[in-house]
């Protein structure tokens, strides 16, 4: 898989993620239904799709949390020497 994908304020109960890109997650609803237009957080499980999307992750380790800035983002073209 690619991850889950969860409802704010829902059940709690994930979506798994079967394709994932940029631009579009795949959910297998498991026989629930979603109303077009729902919002979803996505949690892939793998960061190099969506990393250059933010301009800081939130790292978490069961205690306590920080937020990076994401270096990988562009800044404009790209440049080549």
């Amino acid at each position: 898989g690619y991850g889950e994908a969860y409802v704010p304020d829902g059940d709690g109960i994930a979506f798994p993620v079967f394709q994932l890109s940029e631009e579009h997650g795949f959910l297998s609803l498991e026989g629930r239904m979603l109303k077009v237009g729902t919002r979803v957080l996505i949690l892939p499980n793998h960061a190099c799709t969506v990393v250059n999307l933010a301009e800081r992750m939130c790292f978490l380790d069961g205690q306590r949390s920080e937020f990076v800035p994401v270096d990988a983002r562009s800044g404009g073209p790209l440049r080549l020497a």
